[in-house]
C-alpha cells in the first residue's frame, strides 16, 4: 500500500547546507573531544611522577550527502590536550627527616595522611605541618614500628619527635592528642603513655 501523495513531482526541500554543515562539524568536534578524554584516561601514567599532558590529534573527515551533483568533502583536524595533572612527590632526602632513625627515639605522631596507590596526599600532609608547628612528615614505614601500609594505602606519618624523653613525648600527646611511637626495628607499636 502506497501513501497518497497530492503532488507527485514536488520533491521534498533538503535543509539548508549551512545548518547540517554546522550540526556534523559540531558533532564531530564533540566526539574528538570525548575521544581525546577516553585516550587521555585510558593510558595517563599512575606512578608519583610529574605527568606532562600530551596533545592529542585526531583528523576526521566528514562527508554529508551532496546537493549538487558533485559530493564536497571538508577535512577537520581537532587537537586536543587533556587537562594537566600535576603531582608533587617529595624527594627522599627531603622527606627523610634526620630523626628518622630506629633508635629507640620517641615520636608523637599527630596525624596519619594516606594515600591511594599512585598518589601523594600533599595538601593534606602541607595543612598538617601547618597546624602542627615543628611537624615533619616521615617516610612510609621508616622504622618497623611505624606502619606503612594499611588497607592498601600509603601512610605518611605527620609527627613531632621528641628525642629520647618519652614523658615529653606524653605531655606532648595531652597537648595534641595523636599517638606516642618508639622508633625501633622491633615491630613494637606500644606507646609509653
Amino acid at each position: 500500500m502506497t501513501s497518497y501523495n497530492p503532488n507527485p513531482f514536488r520533491q521534498p526541500q533538503p535543509q539548508p547546507r549551512s545548518t547540517r554543515t554546522t550540526v556534523i562539524i559540531t558533532l564531530v568536534v564533540v566526539a574528538a573531544v570525548i575521544s581525546a578524554l577516553i585516550t587521555y584516561m585510558l593510558t595517563r601514567p599512575t606512578d608519583r611522577q610529574p605527568v606532562a599532558a600530551q596533545p592529542t590529534a585526531t583528523t576526521v573527515v566528514i562527508s554529508h550527502e551532496p546537493s549538487t551533483p558533485t559530493p564536497s568533502t571538508h577535512t577537520a583536524t581537532v587537537t586536543a590536550t587533556p587537562p594537566p595533572v600535576t603531582v608533587t612527590v617529595p624527594d627522599t632526602q627531603e622527606a627523610t627527616s634526620t630523626s628518622e632513625k630506629c633508635d629507640g627515639r620517641y615520636i608523637l605522631i599527630v596525624h596519619s595522611a594516606l594515600a591511594a596507590p599512585g598518589t601523594y596526599p600533599q595538601e593534606e600532609i602541607s595543612t598538617a605541618l601547618s597546624t602542627y608547628p615543628g611537624s615533619q612528615v616521615g617516610t612510609p614505614g621508616f622504622c618497623s614500628s611505624i606502619r606503612g601500609q594499611l588497607n592498601g594505602h600509603t601512610i605518611y606519618p605527620i609527627y613531632i619527635d621528641y628525642g629520647h624523653n618519652p614523658e615529653a613525648a606524653c605531655a606532648g600527646k595531652t597537648q595534641h592528642g595523636g599517638n606516642v611511637r618508639s622508633l625501633n626495628t622491633r615491630s613494637d607499636f606500644s606507646a609509653p603513655c
